[in-house]
């Protein structure tokens, strides 16, 4: 009932019976506050005394009040209230931000290993918010040249390590200059509360630490949106942003005016009401959207282990079949043309032989990275397993599939691979199949390309060998 009056009395939205209610004679017009009093007054039983009973009809309900108290009592009593209830709702924020670093801290070895630095930064930062959240809200029982810079201090520097963690997230080196605006603002306060006291002074050089800090780690995230569409990092980056511009009218509603309040705890002010509210937005909010972002980059690499070969870095046999089928199914539909070229490394077994399995792997990187940057337009080159390598060759006729094949033949024997300071030769077989009319699906494709690749093995190696030609000289069945 309390809440619902309030909020009703707050909004405007009283109808008549309502506003007889609050202005019955002998006390005059009520605030806020003084509704809010008086149905504590009633909750705690106090009904003693000279006891006025009203009754007021809305929507059909009957409400019943009882006022035992003088007008100054009632208000006392309201102020006491609502001071009371602001603390609980500061220290339940300080109590959200710290369990938030908590729940964090125990997440953190479960965290893959790149994202581990940043979300130590981010657990630091959100305790030390919520460290200065608890100094501030307790400024009034020390010196104010001893609180204000600690507690000041410790949020600057709670919003100078979320800028670091978002830079760490996306792997950029740590700079020291970070900390710079924090430690400036810091000495700022100190002197706007002990040497010169000015609330004014010390909001400004707050505000202007906060936004440096804020707009420069959104920005990192805005920037790094371009490489990886996240929803969690737009959603941080937007509640950084929209902090930030609320510190710019903090600062504005401050700046330039006499000094109305001592303390920015005093809610005589409605930005000092609703400023501990905004700053809980970036611990507490933010640290979700933070452990989202941790889990869209688990679930990315995830899902590249699916597609990607983890020793060449090329598509593997799952995503080679996958697309396969997908560009065979598109050429049968359009009626048009696609080809698939095998290729197999010539004598690789004798180079693990001679010089281990190291180098063995080091020669399928050399011939990954040299078959990837040879592979033009939309041809796509990954790994089947072991030597052997495939290159799904899009809108390729059979004679331009054999040029695009002796392409990636010649750049592989004419680029030596070094071991040991000695330059050893690679050569590749290949072998080259296209899209027939009576195939039903890619393997039938592959399977004629690992064909022509048995040839081109069975002719000497070091050769591109076509499907049609291999046809042409095989002897015709009996019959």
């Amino acid at each position: 009932t309390a809440i619902a009056l309030t909020a009703m009395f707050a909004a405007g939205g009283f109808p008549r019976a309502f506003k007889e209610l609050i202005e019955f004679p002998g006390f005059g017009p009520y605030t806020s506050r003084s509704v809010a009093s008086l149905a504590f007054d009633e909750s705690v039983g106090v009904v003693d005394g000279n006891v006025i009973r009203v009754f007021a009809r809305v929507y059909g309900r009957e409400w019943q009040w009882w006022k035992n108290k003088e007008r100054e009592e009632i208000q006392t009593l309201a102020d006491a209230w609502v001071e009371t209830s602001r603390d609980q709702l500061d220290w339940a924020r300080v109590g959200r931000m710290l369990l938030n670093g908590g729940v964090l801290g125990l997440m953190h070895r479960g965290l893959s290993a790149d994202v581990q630095p940043s979300a130590s930064d981010w657990r630091i930062g959100t305790l030390l918010a919520a460290a200065g959240s608890m100094l501030l809200a307790v400024q009034s029982e020390y010196p104010a040249g001893f609180i204000l810079p600690i507690g000041n201090g410790c949020l600057f520097l709670a919003m100078a390590l979320y800028w670091r963690a978002v830079r760490r997230f996306d792997g950029y080196r740590d700079v020291l200059w970070i900390f710079i605006p924090g430690a400036v603002a810091t000495f700022g306060v100190l002197w706007f509360a002990a040497v010169a006291p000015s609330l004014g002074g010390r909001v400004l050089v707050a505000s202007v630490a906060w936004c440096v800090s804020l707009f420069a780690a959104a920005g990192s995230l805005i920037k790094g949106s371009r490489q990886h569409t996240a929803v969690g990092r737009w959603v941080l980056a937007g509640i950084m942003l929209a902090v930030a511009f609320f510190m710019l009218l903090r600062a504005g509603s401050f700046v330039g005016r006499a000094d109305s309040v001592a303390t920015i705890i005093d809610t005589s002010n409605w930005v000092n009401s609703v400023t501990p509210l905004i700053v809980a937005i970036l611990p507490v909010i933010g640290t979700t959207a933070f452990l989202m972002m941790c889990s869209e980059r688990i679930r990315r690499q995830w899902e590249l282990a699916a597609t990607i070969d983890f020793l060449t870095g090329l598509p593997n046999r799952r995503t080679i079949n996958a697309t396969g089928e997908s560009r065979f199914n598109a050429a049968r539909r359009s009626r048009g043309t696609f080809a698939v070229a095998v290729i197999d490394i010539d004598h690789f077994k004798s180079i693990n032989d001679r010089f281990g399995h190291e180098c063995g792997d080091r020669a399928l990187k050399h011939v990954a990275v040299l078959l990837a940057q040879n592979c033009r337009g939309p041809s796509l080159v990954g790994r089947l397993g072991g030597e052997e390598f495939v290159a799904l060759l899009e809108d390729a006729s059979e004679p331009e599939a054999v040029a695009a094949a002796e392409r990636l033949r010649a750049a592989i024997e004419q680029t030596p691979f070094v071991v040991n300071g000695d330059a050893l030769r690679i050569t590749v077989s290949v072998g080259i199949s296209q899209i027939a009319a009576d195939d039903r699906e890619f393997d039938d494709v592959l399977r004629r390309a690992d064909k022509a690749l048995y040839v081109a093995k069975s002719g000497g190696r070091n050769r591109v060998e076509a499907g049609a030609a291999v046809a042409l000289r095989e002897p015709a069945a009996p019959g």
